[in-house]
């Protein structure tokens, strides 16, 4: 490959040297060839390199060419790179360059600090696209179809600087063809170190789940040390890899599916279950091996033709669903979807994500159903092993490759104007928190027990992991240290380096337990912040905003500092928000009684609610449906209950919003069990979108009216009465639709007028929602109307997503403003 030039030329009268150094996602995006390439139309001489610290330019020329060439550079930047630091150095011209810009030999950065950012795995390019289904072209239909704008990049990166060699493509070197277009500075293959093709690539192979596995399987099931190798390698007397054993392979994977049958297939950061969407049968089979009876599924489509027979989609929309991170995007359902009403029982909104591999390309060729390859409470299957481990009696078969995913990497999750989940194609990019960083310290947030991720500062900057999952497993656990490791790795740092690690209060959590292990082991400080204010930091570091705050943190759970559960708080923060802070409102309490339990059985909640709010509600309210979760009858178990209610013992006091829906939703729709996360209040705010223009105007007159959350739950029940309705009694009477928008009507408006009272008297405009419920966009977007109407603007998450998967940033926020290591 080329190198440094050892040519001579004579400088040019007026002729310098600058050697600049770059630093951002500089790495594995086409940044080198790019600089290069651009050489040619100007009149500069030089090298450029990658080293573990930046990228450097070393550059002759006149002043005037050598900035034109930067500027013009940076203008227009390769589609995937991002420069976050620019700097130079000026000597006189020596006239050791031949012309043009030469591409040097990665090294190793003289520090062990590395500065360059790992870049996400984006999805398949256009022009990529046109190769394959280009009959004439060596790629056409090849299923790794790859260049310098696209294709995986965090899941197989083993190492830094970034190339070929610290790669998990690093067994597959490359043919007389590949090595053309790597060395050819013209072609946009060059230098681009995922790239092969049928004769020296990856391959595909077929198992069905019967068969007998020849694969050497001796890497761990879940999670890997980064950077280590993991042997994926293909079976023996497998039919030779060409296009037509690809597309014969493809071709039997699309006949099961079209036969109804479920297959797990390896993408680019981890398995995905994939099934007809438009198939009851067979969905109602793959939710019950999953232990997933109603939670959503995503569904995977081709292009926007296909997204359109299922979603509606306007241009925003369009925008971000084929943005290169290809998120999953929850959009309204089309009015004639072919989709099985069990995609997402109760809802009205689908997660579609484009196809986003060349692999899914050939293989989907019709709406298909996407989940993660992984059992309950598990984290992704990454490894060939893992999936034969797992998978194996969920699925009729597997399409295997034999490119090793070396960080696991989930699909991100979006709404139109909130990130849910921040993964593949979002991590681990950086988020700029320059006002934060004043001091050059490193601090690593370990995250929360749901939707774990992870996060460490450097610099001006903080790197969150890609999305982990629950905590409720070791395999997490495993997870979890890998993803710290990557993290560290990918900074160039070592544990030394560490100055502090943040965990949150919550005494039972085991990120508190990890943390706290970690502490001892390696000798760094430990600091722990409160569940929502490590929420409210997070929000207000992602718009980098220093000083005083105001912030509603909405959510399911968080344990408080008085010991009870937190989840409905409005917080003043003062102008060092991560030492003054002040509790300013909070829903009134009520009881949970039996922790989870209630959780899983909201009409527990629901009776809480009744005694604390004193609602009048019959004892048995919300039970109708409901079945006893112990050795009781349900009579006994509600008799119990509200023994309990009474006599405080087995209960704790809560404020939380997402457990104040739970029970309204047993109360509004019967909802009596719950099996995912944040079931009762997405099946509510469906519920108030389906409300009709009549019904809104109806909820407008009594949903304003209260000022507080007790009256605000009283209208409701007198409301429900009115309507002649059962409270807590199953129904498909649309007449709950009204009740459900006057709900969020209701307290969108109390939490509105608490906030500007607050922010009154703090004297802050800078006003802002966080937490698990700020992803319901009719209360989001109702409380930012009201706030806008009093001349406010609410700051909501666009980059974090506002639910624990944004937890870690707040998390590091708190340690850099407020601890230094001894």
């Amino acid at each position: 490959m080329p190198s440094a030039g050892e040519h001579t030329t004579t400088s040019r009268a007026g002729s310098i040297r600058r050697e600049y150094h770059m630093t951002g996602v500089v790495q594995g995006v086409g940044f080198r060839p790019f600089w290069s390439a651009l050489g040619q139309d100007f009149s500069v001489s030089g090298i450029i390199g990658n080293t573990g610290n930046d990228v450097y330019l070393r550059l002759e020329g006149t002043v005037d060419d050598i900035e034109a060439f930067i500027t013009h550079g940076l203008a227009h930047l390769p589609p995937l790179a991002q420069v976050t630091h620019v700097e130079y150095t000026q000597q006189a011209a020596t006239g050791e360059f031949a012309p043009g810009i030469a591409v040097a030999a990665s090294t190793q950065g003289e520090a062990h600090h590395t500065r360059t950012l790992i870049p996400a795995d984006v999805a398949l390019c256009a022009d990529c696209a046109h190769d394959m289904a280009d009959p004439t072209n060596r790629r056409h239909q090849y299923p790794f179809t790859t260049c310098t704008n696209c294709g995986p990049r965090l899941s197989i990166i083993t190492g830094l600087p970034y190339d070929r060699p610290r790669t998990t493509l690093k067994n597959f070197p490359l043919c007389p063809d590949c090595e053309h277009e790597y060395t050819d500075l013209t072609n946009r293959r060059y230098h681009a170190q995922p790239i092969s093709c049928f004769s020296c690539g990856p391959r595909l192979w077929w198992e069905d789940s019967t068969q007998t596995h020849q694969a050497p399987d001796n890497h761990p099931a879940s999670g890997a040390v980064a950077g280590a190798d993991i042997d994926d390698t293909a079976p023996a007397g497998l039919a030779p890899w060409n296009r037509e054993e690809s597309n014969r392979i493809i071709a039997h994977a699309q006949k099961v599916i079209a036969r109804g049958g479920i297959i797990a297939v390896k993408g680019i950061g981890g398995f995905h279950l994939l099934a007809d969407a438009s198939n009851t049968h067979t969905i109602a089979r793959l939710r019950q091996l999953k232990n997933r009876p109603h939670k959503p599924l995503a569904v995977l489509v081709t292009d926007l033709n296909m997204a359109r027979t299922i979603v509606d989609l306007d241009e925003p929309t369009t925008g971000q669903l084929t943005h290169p991170a290809r998120p999953i995007v929850l959009l309204p359902q089309a009015e004639h979807s072919p989709l099985s009403p069990l995609v997402a029982p109760g809802l009205d909104e689908i997660g579609v994500v484009l196809s986003y591999n060349p692999l899914y390309d050939l293989l989907v060729d019709r709406p298909l159903v996407c989940t993660s390859g992984n059992p309950a409470g598990e984290p992704l299957c990454h490894t060939n092993a893992a999936a034969r481990q797992h998978l194996t009696h969920m699925v009729d078969g597997f399409i295997f490759h034999n490119r090793p995913i070396c960080v696991p990497v989930e699909d991100s999750v979006e709404k139109p104007h909130t990130p849910i989940r921040r993964s593949r194609g979002r991590a681990p990019l950086p988020i700029d928190i320059t006002g934060w960083a004043r001091t050059p310290r490193i601090v690593i947030g370990v995250g929360g027990e749901l939707k774990n991720t992870v996060c460490i500062s450097d610099h001006t900057n903080a790197f969150l992991s890609a999305h982990i999952g629950d905590m409720g497993s070791m395999a997490a656990h495993t997870a979890w240290h890998t993803a710290l490791k990557t993290l560290l790795d990918s900074r160039g740092l070592s544990w030394d380096d560490v100055d502090l690690l943040v965990a949150d209060k919550h005494p039972n959590y085991s990120t508190t337990t990890l943390a706290t292990n970690l502490s001892e082991q390696r000798d760094i400080p430990l600091a722990s912040v409160q569940h929502h204010h490590a929420h409210a930091l997070s929000l207000i570091a992602e718009h980098n905003h220093i000083g005083a705050a105001v912030i509603a943190t909405l959510d399911g759970t968080g344990y408080g500092d008085d010991g009870t559960i937190y989840g409905g708080e409005i917080l003043a923060l003062g102008n060092n928000p991560a030492d003054e802070l002040t509790r300013a409102w909070h829903l009134p309490r009520f009881p949970l009684v039996g922790g989870d339990r209630a959780v899983i059985h909201p009409w527990r909640i629901l009776a809480g609610l009744n005694h604390a709010y004193h609602l009048d509600l019959p004892a048995d309210c919300g039970t109708a449906t409901s079945t006893p979760a112990g050795p009781f009858t349900i009579e006994e178990e509600i008799t119990l209950v509200n023994h309990q209610i009474t006599t405080r013992t087995g209960t704790v006091d809560t404020t939380s919003l997402g457990r104040l829906l739970d029970g309204l939703a047993c109360l509004i729709l019967g909802l009596s069990h719950q099996t995912y996360e944040g079931h009762a209040p997405m099946l509510l705010e469906a519920a108030a979108h389906r409300a009709t223009p009549t019904q809104r105007a109806h909820a407008q007159q009594w949903a304003r009216e209260p000022a507080t959350i007790v009256e605000l739950t009283h209208a409701v029940v007198r409301r429900q009465h009115e309507l002649h309705l059962t409270p807590g009694h199953p129904t498909n009477n649309p007449a709950t639709h009204e009740l459900a928008h006057g709900l969020h009507l209701g307290l969108a408006h109390i939490i509105a007028t608490h906030l500007h009272q607050t922010a009154t008297e703090h004297n802050t405009t800078f006003l802002g929602l966080t937490g698990g419920s700020a992803v319901n966009a009719l209360l989001s977007h109702t409380i930012a109307k009201h706030l806008l109407e009093a001349g406010l603007h609410l700051h909501t998450h666009q980059k974090i997503p506002p639910t624990d998967g944004g937890l870690s940033l707040g998390q590091v926020t708190y340690g850099l403003a407020t601890h230094t290591r001894a």
